[in-house]
């Protein structure tokens, strides 16, 4: 019976934590921890407890030392790391590959595409096996963006998008190029959500472009918050590694991705009632704190209200924005509520540690 990858990483976690460290450990640890899927069978346990242990061994994860009375077993930096950050060993393999092949020939941060790419897996890609690529080929030839963040940086060619309109059977280099051309699409689609002041029904509108199927609001969703996990691993990671600067972009990026929103609008994010949508009417306004929004005065409220209608519609239709300001109306309502409670708490907290600064002192 092969090892899976969920043992793989079951010992090489059992290993950097210290809870599996000789030969004796391993295999106590293994007959107590899979006898109820196994049937007991112990040999069977402990015949795939050494192939798992010899895997990542080979893959430089774990090494034996010479210990006070036999060989132990300890995780290699690159293990401890992969550990660290929680993700599958392949992926987390993968992950580090490119990000130091990254580091060593140049990020793109023009835009947060090139970090978004990392935090894209195929399993949630909306555009894995779906990618549409007569449209995606003409994409590349019109942006210069996406031809210039792929031919230098991803090994993303718009040669390769022509000739896949017209492949069938790929081999298995093929598909490492198809998925790195799927995951920089869903790469520019998060940087979409994170940067348009359209809604997500309107990007899945867009976007359905590129896919052979289309793309709906609950797809996105499920590719961002799954981005914004991957991310947070991917720094940590980093952070394993000692890309400390790297760490901290793409702990940004995951933030971002969790508010659904760029970095600027994260403390209008906090707010009860916020989307994203609303928080970049709320900033382009010039309302961009909760401060701000708490602050204000009874004659200015018509600013509050107006930028909250167009983050719901766009529509000029007369009986349609008489509802929508109705509603635009309660949700300023709201905010400016929200934001005044915001602002009390953080002053409170602000008290706080003055006041424990000057006890300690």
């Amino acid at each position: 019976m092969p090892v899976t990858p969920e043992q793989r990483r079951f010992y090489l976690e059992s290993i950097a934590c210290g809870v599996l460290k000789t030969k004796e450990d391993a295999g106590e640890l293994a007959c107590r921890t899979f006898a109820w899927t196994s049937g007991r069978d112990n040999a069977s346990i402990l015949a795939r407890q050494s192939r798992a242990l010899k895997e990542i061994y080979e893959k430089g994860l774990v090494v034996a030392r010479s210990g006070a009375h036999c060989a132990e077993w300890c995780s290699t930096p690159e293990g401890f790391a992969f550990y660290k950050c929680t993700l599958p060993i392949a992926h987390a393999k993968t992950l580090r590959k490119e990000l130091s092949f990254a580091l060593t020939n140049g990020l793109n941060l023009s835009t947060k595409t090139h970090l978004l790419f990392f935090c894209v897996s195929n399993e949630t890609n909306v555009f894995a096996a779906n990618l549409n690529w007569h449209a995606w080929s003409d994409w590349m030839s019109r942006y210069d963006s996406i031809h210039e963040l792929g031919e230098k940086h991803l090994n993303v060619t718009r040669q390769y998008a022509e000739r896949a309109q017209h492949r069938q059977g790929i081999s298995d280099q093929a598909k490492a190029t198809r998925s790195r051309h799927e995951r920089l699409a869903a790469a520019l689609l998060l940087s979409d959500v994170l940067a348009s002041d359209d809604t997500t029904v309107d990007i899945a509108r867009k976007w359905s472009t590129l896919s052979n199927n289309p793309v709906n609001r609950g797809m996105i969703q499920s590719l961002q918050n799954s981005a914004a996990t991957t991310a947070g691993m991917a720094s940590v990671l980093c952070e394993q590694c000692g890309w400390h600067a790297l760490a901290g972009l793409l702990q940004n990026v995951s933030e971002e991705l969790q508010a659904g929103a760029r970095r600027e609008l994260l403390p209008l994010m906090r707010l009860e009632g916020m989307t994203g949508a609303r928080a970049r009417a709320l900033h382009n306004a010039g309302l961009t704190t909760p401060a701000k929004i708490a602050a204000l005065q009874s004659d200015k409220f018509d600013k509050l209200q107006d930028a909250c209608l167009r983050s719901l519609t766009r529509s000029r239709n007369g009986g349609l924005d008489q509802a929508m300001r109705t509603t635009a109306w309660r949700i300023a309502s709201a905010l400016v509520q929200s934001a005044r409670e915001a602002t009390i708490e953080e002053a409170k907290r602000a008290l706080e540690d003055d006041s424990n600064a000057e006890w300690l002192n």
